[in-house]
């Protein structure tokens, strides 16, 4: 199973529809992922009024080669998400009270958030924005959650004369690599070892055999070290989904720290 695809399925179907044909290709699909075994490309045709021809080439654009390849990864896909959610869920939670779930939850949230404020380091902060301002052009590369929380500072970096783009590291269309030079910047946020590992060190390779400037935010460095210019440690080690509890901090303070540092 390529879980990569399964994610830009989902991505597509979020961020990516064209027209009402594909929206409504999309809600169909959408509506039918946990029957996905007995769902056909036919009957996906009948449900949107739209043709098969329509339907395959949706699916096509979302990374599989036919609606077969779809199917056989979206069963995996789905049964693989639940099962690691339940088994999650189990251990950390399976004895625990509504009110004691909650607190667990928040408590998560704070440690990581303080573990961050902690391990602060302004002198380093102060060199990623110094690198920043003197770059071309910059590239945030990251999922769709953590490029959410740097769209404030790639509009300050846009409106100080510093084009910059978010790219999703998720996505099969790497040709931002190609436009690089040795005065661009590409940052780098990375929440889990495990999330598109492939990906990850496929692109990241790419970039530093183009010898373009890298700086990387990270929860745990050992899987980075070889790629980084700059790596800065943020949140708590294997703390996984608590790490976006910190990003939007360092988001902001990145984007105060630009118009504070002369």
């Amino acid at each position: 199973m390529d879980i990569n695809k399964c994610f830009s399925f989902i991505k597509i179907c979020n961020e990516k529809i064209l027209n009402n044909n594909e929206y409504n290709i999309a809600r169909v699909l959408m509506n039918n992922i946990e029957n996905i075994q007995n769902v056909t490309l036919e009957k996906v045709s009948l449900e949107a009024n739209i043709s098969t021809a329509s339907v395959s080439r949706f699916i096509n654009k979302c990374g599989f080669k036919s609606f077969q390849e779809y199917k056989n990864c979206m069963m995996a896909f789905n049964n693989n998400v639940k099962m690691h959610r339940l088994i999650s869920h189990t251990q950390r939670f399976m004895r625990k009270t509504n009110q004691t779930l909650s607190d667990q939850l928040y408590d998560d949230a704070i440690n990581n958030l303080q573990q961050t404020k902690i391990n602060l380091n302004i002198d380093l902060l102060k060199q990623i924005i110094q690198q920043l301002k003197h770059s071309q052009h910059v590239i945030i590369l990251g999922d769709s959650h953590e490029l959410a929380d740097f769209y404030t500072l790639q509009l300050d970096l846009l409106v100080n004369d510093i084009p910059t783009q978010l790219v999703n590291i998720g996505d099969k269309n790497n040709s931002f690599i190609h436009f690089l030079n040795k005065d661009d910047t590409v940052l780098y946020i990375d929440l889990y070892h495990d999330w598109f590992p492939g990906q990850r060190e496929n692109i990241l390779k790419q970039i530093k055999d183009k010898d373009i400037f890298t700086i990387c935010f990270a929860q745990e460095k050992k899987h980075l070290e070889d790629y980084a210019d700059i790596l800065y440690i943020y949140g708590i080690e294997n703390s996984v989904n608590d790490g976006y509890y910190s990003l939007p901090y360092l988001s902001r303070l990145l984007s105060e720290l630009f118009y504070h540092i002369i």
